[in-house]
C-alpha cells in the first residue's frame, strides 16, 4: 500500500522538504543519490545509501559537547536520543526492534538489520519496500532534527 502511495512525485516532495532543513546540508548529496537509486529501482544501492544516514542524522542532533563526553559510548547516546519522548512509539519500535536488531554471523538473518546489511551478511535487503521504509524513517528523523537538539 505504501509503495503505491509513495511514487516518484511523493518521494521527490519528501526530498524537497529535506533540502529546507539546514542541518542536512552536508548530507544532501548522499541523500539525493539514495533517492535517485530508489526512483531508478536500484534498491540495494538506495538501502545502503540511506541506512547510514539515519544514524548519522541522529548524531547531527547531539551537540559536540555531548559527543566529546561520550566518545567511547556514542551508540548509547544515540539510543538515548531515539528513546526520548520526542520519537513516537511506532518509530522507536521499528528502529530498535528492526533496524538495530542484534545479529551475529551465522545467525538467521533478520529483516532490515543495519548490522547484517552493513557487515555484509544480508544480501537480500534490496527491495522497494525496504528502501521505502528507510526513506520514510529518514523523513521522520529529519523532522526531528529540524525541531530538536539534545542539551
Amino acid at each position: 500500500m505504501f509503495v503505491k502511495l509513495y511514487g516518484a512525485n511523493e518521494i521527490n516532495r519528501l526530498y524537497a522538504g529535506w533540502e529546507k532543513n539546514t542541518l542536512l546540508k552536508s548530507r544532501l548529496p548522499v541523500l539525493r543519490e539514495g533517492i535517485d537509486a530508489h526512483l531508478g529501482k536500484h534498491f540495494n544501492a538506495s538501502v545502503c545509501t540511506i541506512l547510514p544516514q539515519i544514524e548519522g542524522g541522529i548524531h547531527d542532533i547531539i551537540p559536540m559537547t555531548v559527543k566529546k563526553i561520550y566518545k567511547k559510548d556514542l551508540d548509547a547516546v544515540v539510543v538515548s536520543v531515539v528513546d526520548s519522548k520526542d520519537f513516537n512509539q511506532t518509530t522507536k519500535k521499528f528502529y530498535f526492534k528492526i533496524v538495530l536488531q542484534e545479529f551475529r554471523h551465522g545467525d538467521e538473518i533478520p529483516v532490515l538489520s543495519r548490522y547484517a546489511i552493513l557487515h555484509g551478511e544480508d544480501t537480500n535487503f534490496g527491495t522497494e519496500v525496504n528502501s521505502l521504509k528507510l526513506i520514510l524513517l529518514f523523513d521522520f528523523l529529519q523532522a526531528q532534527i529540524a525541531e530538536h537538539k539534545i542539551d
